[in-house]
């Protein structure tokens, strides 16, 4: 996780493409987060290779937000 923005460093992973393409979006003046869903670490997924894999068996990383 990013520290300074509460945002995964990824969400979906392959060799070659560690990149955000989920979010969970909304406004700051009605919500805040009460808490975020752990995502699994970087190096679990890249002794898989890509998703999905053994750990995550969908193609993208589950978000999870309480607001």
């Amino acid at each position: 996780m990013d520290l300074t923005t509460n945002e995964p460093l990824f969400t979906n992973c392959t060799k070659h493409f560690f990149e955000i393409v989920d979010y969970v979006l909304y406004t700051t003046d009605s919500l805040m987060d009460e808490s975020l869903l752990d995502i699994l670490d970087k190096e679990i997924l890249r002794k898989e290779i890509d998703l999905p894999s053994c750990e995550c068996s969908y193609d993208h990383i589950a978000l999870l937000s309480e607001l």
